[in-house]
């Protein structure tokens, strides 16, 4: 990891890191803690995340000019370690999904495949430190892990089916209704979240929206009210713990390469 850093700090390039020693993982297949145990089944600790952030902040530091991004945190340990490397004014970003700010390890009670994800679905309290580290914009990117899987895959039992969830359709709808209508976010940040920072981070050329410029954006209609349906889904599959959620802000069309494409949801 030290090399790599090293790398792409000469060409302004950042890393971009799957958080897991899976030496401590180890075939878990859901959180390690109390609801593992109720079930039976094999957990993955959260130090098996925590554990690799904080040695890659450590390398960033010490690799003068590198940058280091942080995929779809789950634990509050995590957000902990991101703030400190911020105010050491690191080059370090991290981001989260909609289901690690909505959902936990309870969901995973009935043995739900749709609920088995990696890095897997903690508890409560890594949800109210992850909010906090929203709110504050230490997490400055909201993603979706989008990974499909087909129904037969992901029938297969709770140890041997796939990890992920498809999280395309669903962002906005989530985002909006769990973090800006509870006064988590501003609308303004999860635009921040979700475009802005990503193609920053990225270091990808900002959408500019002005006369002679291409037109890449969605149109959102953010008083529609909408229930999650995966019938709808676009996707090549439609793997989902969020069918039949109620949502508000609902993605009305998506302009691209001189298209405009209709959302079904």
């Amino acid at each position: 990891m030290r090399r790599v850093l090293e790398y792409t700090s000469q060409i302004n390039s950042v890393v971009i890191q799957h958080c897991e020693d899976m030496s401590l993982s180890d075939k878990g297949v859901m959180n390690e803690g109390y609801i593992s145990t109720v079930m039976g089944v094999k957990g993955i600790p959260e130090i098996s995340e925590t554990a690799v952030i904080a040695r890659d902040i450590l390398l960033t530091e010490f690799v003068r000019n590198s940058r280091y991004h942080i995929q779809h945190i789950s634990c509050g340990k995590s957000v902990e370690l991101l703030r400190s490397a911020k105010s050491m004014n690191l080059n370090v970003t991290g981001e989260v999904c909609p289901h690690h700010f909505i959902l936990t390890d309870k969901d995973c009670l009935e043995y739900d495949t749709d609920a088995k994800m990696n890095p897997p679905l903690r508890t409560e309290d890594d949800i109210e430190k992850i909010l906090t580290g929203l709110k504050d914009d230490t997490i400055e990117v909201i993603c979706t892990d989008h990974a499909p899987h087909t129904e037969y895959e992901k029938n297969q039992g709770f140890y041997d089916s796939p990890f992920g969830i498809v999280g395309l359709e669903t962002a906005i709808g989530l985002t909006y209704t769990y973090l800006v209508k509870t006064g988590v976010i501003s609308f303004e940040q999860m635009i921040q979240k979700m475009s802005v920072n990503p193609r920053r981070i990225l270091n990808l050329q900002q959408v500019n929206i002005r006369e002679g410029e291409r037109a890449v954006f969605t149109i959102l209609d953010l008083n529609a009210k909408w229930k999650v349906d995966r019938s709808k889904f676009k996707s090549k599959s439609n793997n989902t713990p969020f069918d039949g959620y109620e949502v508000q802000c609902k993605p009305y069309c998506v302009i691209n390469k001189d298209q405009i494409y209709f959302s079904k949801l």
